[in-house]
């Protein structure tokens, strides 16, 4: 099963990465229990999928809607559990660029087929210092 399991992971982060999040998404369950720990303005407990969204849509918002440049550094799956490391790298408004490194673990519904739970972990202070940096981003344009 964990083959079976890491193939389907490996999907769902190559879209993930080309930051095509509207085919990412469809991989989740509609009623997908998804919690962002840490200490940011995203800090929370989600509920569905369309609460998940509207949090992206925020993040993608607060840094001026540019792309993040998404990348998955590691990924180990066991069983129906998957652990992910990513890092996204952001542009500021110096032209600067910077990095955001964080985790999701996920768990896989018993048929395999959509992701039905999700803890993402980052720091606070990455996340504070890129929006900052954005905002000043907008102010300047």
């Amino acid at each position: 099963m964990t083959d079976k399991n890491r193939a389907f992971f490996e999907k769902v982060f190559s879209y993930y990465t080309k930051n095509d999040n509207e085919t990412f998404f469809t991989y989740f369950d509609q009623h997908v229990e998804w919690t962002v720990n840490g200490d940011s303005i995203f800090t929370g407990n989600y509920k569905n999928l369309d609460s998940v969204k509207t949090v992206f849509a925020r993040f993608f918002q607060l840094i001026g809607n540019q792309p993040a440049n998404q990348n998955l550094r590691h990924l180990v799956v066991e069983g129906k559990m998957a652990a992910a490391y990513l890092y996204d790298t952001i542009v500021g408004a110096d032209g600067k660029k910077h990095i955001m490194e964080y985790s999701m673990w996920l768990e896989v519904s018993s048929n395999g087929k959509k992701i039905v739970k999700v803890d993402t972990y980052a720091d606070g202070m990455q996340i504070d210092k890129i929006l900052k940096a954005c905002a000043q981003k907008r102010k300047s344009a």
